[in-house]
């Protein structure tokens, strides 16, 4: 495969990660599987030390934009296509929760070709879903949110009430899975003895897959679990269970909220619809991590028994790919640790047509850097605010739970995308700054919940801001501005 490609192409970024190629695999089959008939034909993630940076080809970027607000606008594509998506995204998380539950619990049992079938099967599994990952990413988000404001402006919804429906319809409407993980661990607290003991353990094996965004990521222990009950166990049961109401009677109320708006526009099918999937969107969006966690956590074990028959670390098993492991465990391929170590620390994995290619030669890589950097000298970045408020305070850029304990109590918090592993952080936090997301995402809603000042869909924010920098962040305005370099 020629790469010469990769040079003539301009490129966008699009987010970064603390992830591997098994990771990279899921996405890039997502990007090319395609949804709603458009697919990326190009994808390039840059990897150092670990961290991965992602970029589109900026035509194929833009064009799916304007490709999505068109059939979105759709009359007919809408009523087609929305009706029954909330279910159908439902669906498949349910069945991918049945199959990766039914992993087996003791993999060194098994016989090489037996975990490789596992394996096939898993891929087959994960790409089944990677079309509801995609319709649950950020740029997606952006072009619903666009096309309900248009529907609701030509219903005569004036600016200020049509920006009123769709701040209502972007809470959760149903329990996040983080939400239901408070409440779980609140049902212990009112527990004693042996059966606070037996719903703990159950709790645990349900929720410490939370931080896991990748197979090689730590996931939460008992003893985390334990020190949060600890916390609680001094409140009276009576404090409890009102903290447990009041969580329910959230959902309830954006429930009963969102069904009386909805139900307005019920004569517009076209309208009808849409809202009703945007009323789940950002649900589902929280949804998706969690399903993503969950198969993490339980593919883990094949993947270490893969990383012990092969005499690798778990992480270096990761850097390869799905044709590399068959071939090593069956038929006697070789590749250095070296090769893989070079994967991790400073690779690119370079995605054109069907075709993939991993370039690790330095002269090469140092071409695709230059193709790449941001050569002015950013001193304001613009963005979305979400939750309101003024803040001043010290730059850390997070990419990943790896370095959460850089971050100072009363920082900015500046990342690609928050995840349900980040609200700890989040809390310390005096603002979050996020590259990517919407009003439906999950910086934007857990920061309205803390009443933090958010600003999210910066483009480029942890490319254009270090680790130091002093900032002011106005969420009114949407605008970061550089007060000083470090």
């Amino acid at each position: 495969m020629k790469i010469q490609g990769l040079f003539k192409k301009e490129w966008v970024y699009i987010y970064s990660r603390r992830m591997t190629y098994q990771k990279a695999r899921l996405y890039n089959f997502a990007f090319f599987k395609g949804v709603f008939g458009y697919h990326l034909n190009f994808e390039l993630y840059r990897f150092k030390n670990g961290d991965m940076f992602n970029y589109h080809e900026k035509s194929e970027e833009r064009a799916f934009s304007e490709y999505l607000l068109k059939k979105v606008l759709n009359r007919s594509f809408a009523v087609r296509n929305f009706n029954n998506l909330e279910k159908k995204i439902n669906r498949l998380f349910n069945e991918y929760f049945s199959f990766i539950k039914s992993l087996p619990k003791n993999p060194s049992k098994l016989t090489n070709k037996e975990i490789c079938r596992i394996l096939e099967k898993y891929y087959k599994k994960e790409n089944k879903l990677s079309e509801t990952f995609w319709i649950l990413f950020g740029s997606v988000e952006v072009v619903l949110i666009k096309a309900v404001q248009e529907l609701l402006l030509s219903e005569k919804i004036s600016q200020k009430e049509s920006e009123r429906i769709i701040a209502e319809l972007s809470e959760p409407m149903k329990i996040t899975p983080i939400d239901a993980e408070k409440i779980s661990l609140l049902q212990v607290a009112l527990k004693n003895g042996l059966d606070r003991q037996r719903l703990l353990l159950r709790h645990v094996q349900k929720f410490a897959c939370i931080p896991m965004y990748d197979v090689d990521h730590s996931p939460y222990t008992a003893e985390y679990f334990q020190e949060n009950l600890n916390k609680i166990a001094g409140r009276s049961k009576e404090e409890i269970k009102k903290e447990i109401d009041d969580v329910n009677n959230k959902y309830s109320l954006r429930s009963k909220r969102a069904l009386k708006i909805i139900n307005q526009f019920k004569k517009n099918q076209h309208l009808f619809y849409l809202l009703k999937f945007f009323s789940a969107y950002s649900y589902l969006k929280d949804c998706k991590p969690f399903a993503r966690d969950t198969g993490n956590f339980n593919i883990r074990r094949i993947f270490q028994e893969v990383s012990t028959r092969l005499g690798l670390t778990l992480t270096e098993t990761l850097f390869l790919n799905e044709k590399e492991i068959p071939g090593l465990l069956n038929k006697g391929l070789k590749i250095s640790k070296d090769t893989i170590q070079s994967r991790i620390n400073n690779s690119a994995y370079f995605y054109r047509r069907g075709e993939v290619q991993i370039i690790t030669a330095g002269e090469t890589l140092q071409k695709v850097d230059e193709i790449l950097a941001k050569k002015e000298d950013v001193r304001e970045i613009k963005g979305l605010g979400v939750s309101s408020g003024l803040a001043i305070g010290k730059v850390f850029i997070i990419l990943s739970n790896n370095d959460f304990s850089k971050f100072e109590d009363g920082g900015i918090l500046v990342t690609s995308a928050t995840r349900p592993d980040f609200v700890p952080v989040m809390k310390k936090a005096k603002a979050i700054v996020a590259d990517e997301g919407g009003i439906l995402s999950h910086a934007a809603i857990v920061s309205r919940e803390l009443k933090k000042p958010c600003i999210v869909g910066t483009g480029d924010g942890t490319h254009a801001l270090k680790d130091g920098d002093l900032v002011e962040v106005d969420a009114d305005k949407g605008i970061i501005k550089i007060l000083k370099r470090k």
